[in-house]
């Protein structure tokens, strides 16, 4: 018979693919298919550091040669989607799709910035997909405020926690006065722990104490912090800002 079909012992045709031992080709078509497909990709919702929301205004650089002055322009996120960013006001600008660019874009604490591939592009809307990961960089020159905030140090000479109140606060350090025995005192240089009751949330950090003298209820600190956690310094930053205006409602309250 020339109908690709077999017979079995009791007379019955039946396909070569129901044979023990004789594997579907369909069933391979799949297995193979599937092995061809790429890794699914890193969920936005994963990142450590987030992309520029949606409103953002980011400047966007693009990759130019070496001997080349850099080309940048600003614009708008429109949409974010996953990785996907969708720029708006962007005047005219253009690239070629498969073009590599960054998007930069400012923070209350600092500047962030993330490699991405130009998708589309036209006269007024870019479509662009984050490639990389989120790079944070601190603000230098921390604004401090003075402020009294409960807090809480624990150094590298005790597991003890010893509690105070800041003198002064930003994103960059504090100073507090703590009330720690002698034997606890920390040296310059020590590493340290601090918890800091803000109004809003009490943020963890650790750093380095830079110096000790001694107060009338214990010992000032001086730290400067080393890590921080980025949620945790914009709630800080949300914090010496708003310190800085209600100072600034006052003296022109008083007149000053």
């Amino acid at each position: 018979m020339g109908d690709g079909r077999v017979c079995s012992h009791d007379g019955r045709r039946s396909s070569p693919c129901s044979r023990p031992g004789v594997v579907p080709v369909s069933w391979l078509k799949k297995v193979l298919a599937s092995d061809e497909q790429a890794p699914e990709e890193v969920p936005a919702a994963a990142r450590e550091i987030p992309l520029c929301g949606i409103g953002s205004s980011v400047t966007v650089l693009l990759d130019t040669a070496a001997e080349e002055p850099p080309a940048e322009f600003n614009a708008q996120v429109g949409v974010l989607d996953g990785d996907t960013i969708i720029l708006i006001n962007t005047n005219g600008a253009a690239t070629g799709d498969g073009d590599q660019v960054t998007l930069r874009w400012g923070i209350e604490s600092g500047e962030r910035w993330v490699r991405a591939t130009v998708e589309s592009s036209n006269e007024s809307t870019w479509t662009v997909r984050a490639t990389g990961e989120v790079i944070h960089r601190q603000r230098r020159g921390w604004v401090r405020v003075d402020t009294g905030l409960s807090v809480r140090v624990r150094g590298d000479r005790s597991a003890r926690w010893h509690s105070g109140r800041t003198v002064n606060l930003s994103c960059g350090g504090m100073a507090a006065v703590v009330n720690v025995p002698a034997e606890d005192v920390p040296d310059a240089g020590d590493n340290i722990e601090v918890e800091v009751d803000l109004p809003t949330a009490t943020v963890a950090a650790t750093g380095a104490v830079l110096q000790t003298w001694p107060a009338r209820e214990g010992h000032t600190v001086r730290v400067e912090f080393a890590e921080l956690p980025d949620a945790s310094r914009e709630k800080v930053a949300r914090y010496v800002f708003q310190v800085q205006r209600e100072e600034l409602a006052r003296r022109r309250e008083a007149g000053h």
